[in-house]
């Protein structure tokens, strides 16, 4: 679907051969390592709404493609690098990402006068020993008008589709530093709409996972069509 583009920020576990020896197996497979489930879920919407998809090749363990340049956990472990490494992991991985990212959202806009931007995450069900009540989170911005009537519509209908907790700007504030957050500073809201799909890992551990992501994408398919139509 003309206009809109996939994320997947923490689709990977994997290091480089040279960063291999910072993080234990273990780490790297935890949800410090990656987003278990949202690599299939963005796939998905991918081929749903014809969009194309930019995939983290690497763990966020390496490097946080969804922190900002400023955020200092950006790098999770820096300490145990070179401040040159840092400023080669900061110019091979975290900028072209970005860069790609920020050039597709300016295609689209140019294209068909705005950009969709879909960018998919899983979260821990407990956190803090506490137990998460959002089973799907929609995280966006309630100061910009199109992002806020599409959560309220996607979370409408997937609470109707699913039977699942579908909450708004839960379990993290939409606002927060994110790839969505930077891509608002450049892009006026008439133009570019950032939500963030966050999927608790509970759903993802389910056996019915593979059929209930399908579901979950067509759902989200359909709502932004509906959208787009109506905003047209």
């Amino acid at each position: 679907m003309s206009g809109v583009l996939i994320t997947c920020e923490h689709a990977s576990k994997d290091l480089p051969s040279e960063h291999i020896h910072l993080y234990d197996p273990d780490t790297l497979d935890s949800h410090a390592g990656w987003d278990p489930g949202a690599l299939d879920l963005a796939q998905h919407l991918a081929r749903s709404l014809d969009a194309p998809l930019f995939a983290g090749r690497w763990s966020r363990l390496l490097i946080d493609l969804n922190r900002s340049a400023h955020h200092r956990g950006r790098i999770p472990g820096k300490n145990k690098l070179s401040p040159e490494q840092c400023a080669a992991l900061h110019h091979g991985v975290w900028l072209p990402y970005r860069q790609q990212v920020a050039e597709a959202a300016q295609q689209a806009v140019r294209g068909t006068g705005h950009c969709l931007h879909l960018s998919v995450h899983s979260f821990t069900p407990i956190w803090q020993g506490q137990m998460r009540r959002t089973d799907i989170g929609l995280l966006y911005d309630p100061a910009r008008s199109v992002e806020r009537h599409l959560a309220k519509q996607l979370q409408a209908a997937l609470s109707a589709g699913t039977g699942l907790r579908v909450h708004r700007n839960q379990p993290y504030r939409g606002m927060a530093d994110g790839h969505t957050t930077g891509l608002r500073r450049h892009f006026d809201e008439h133009v570019y709409a950032g939500l963030e799909l966050e999927i608790s890992q509970s759903l993802v551990q389910r056996p019915a996972w593979a059929s209930l992501s399908t579901t979950l994408s067509a759902l989200v398919a359909d709502s932004v069509r509906s959208h787009r139509v109506r905003a047209c």
